[in-house]
């Protein structure tokens, strides 16, 4: 695969996240084709929460194309930008392969919330265009106050779109209005900080 620079107009560069247009290969596709249809409601730390999230998942295994693909990715971006200090794999289950229906969400969260080791770089791939709402959101606070502002990524609902932030962030994913959101997301470990 073509490693990608920062000189790329389809990288951007923002407070929060690294986010570049990648093509995904048609054997990515094929492969998630495969996967098991016994797809299993989204959970929180404290369980199922569907006024925080209502999305149905399914996990992409560390032997998978798909899981070598967006490695790759991920590997480079941080190499590239972020310099964090990663173990040489995603964290528990793999990566989660989501589905959002109409009326799906995931509210305000950080995905470093009971992980050990510690998560400190997450993903988000979106795998289609074809549907509405479903908007990637991170979050920032304002210096001297505690308001969540919201920075809307850019290129959210576009094929292909990769975005690599720290996992420390909130983020969330608006409710989809139309079509079934479809995208791969993970999280990568590292060493705790000192």
């Amino acid at each position: 695969m073509p490693r990608p620079t920062s000189s790329l107009s389809s990288v951007i560069h923002n407070d929060e996240a690294i986010i570049h247009i990648i093509k995904i290969p048609q054997r990515i596709y094929n492969e998630l084709d495969t996967i098991d249809s016994s797809w299993r409601q989204g959970r929180i730390e404290s369980g199922l929460n569907y006024d925080v999230r209502s999305s149905k998942i399914n996990f992409i295994t560390e032997s998978s194309i798909t899981y070598n693909f967006c490695r790759h990715w991920v590997d480079i971006i941080n190499d590239d930008n972020f310099k964090f200090d990663l173990y040489p794999f995603f964290e528990k289950e793999s990566i989660q392969y989501s589905h959002y229906d109409v009326g799906d969400h995931y509210s305000w969260h950080t995905d470093i919330v009971g992980s050990s080791p510690p998560r400190k770089l997450s993903f988000s791939l979106m795998l289609n265009d074809d549907y509405e709402g479903g908007e990637f959101e991170i979050g920032r606070y304002s210096c001297g106050d505690y308001e969540l502002k919201t920075v809307t990524v850019a290129a959210e609902n576009k094929t292909g779109t990769l975005i690599v932030f720290p996992s420390a962030l909130p983020h969330r994913v608006k409710p989809v209005t139309k079509g079934i959101r479809k995208s791969l997301v993970g999280w990568i470990p590292g060493p705790p900080l000192r």
